[in-house]
């Protein structure tokens, strides 16, 4: 069981994701949820009705996850949290 889960936006993963190789490389175990609003939503938050470059497409983050060599799984309703 991993001793580390880390919540983070799907704009917080994009500029992070690079962490999960070094996860996979060191043989550490970590949890990653991503709430996933298809947005760098603290930079479109700031920029208020004239919001430029900080929308996604809707990108597949558990496939992202796998190519790196983690395991990946999409969680579309919290019913399906548990057996993540």
């Amino acid at each position: 069981m991993p001793n580390t889960v880390v919540k983070t936006g799907d704009g917080g993963f994009s500029i992070g994701m690079n962490g999960l190789m070094s996860a996979v490389e060191e043989k550490i175990p970590i949890v990653t949820v991503i709430l996933n609003n298809r947005a760098l939503g603290w930079v479109k938050h700031g920029q208020g009705e004239r919001s430029i470059a900080c929308d996604f497409a809707d990108f597949d983050h558990a496939a992202m996850a796998r190519a790196m060599g983690c395991e990946g799984c999409r969680v579309t309703s919290p019913d399906e949290l548990a057996p993540a």
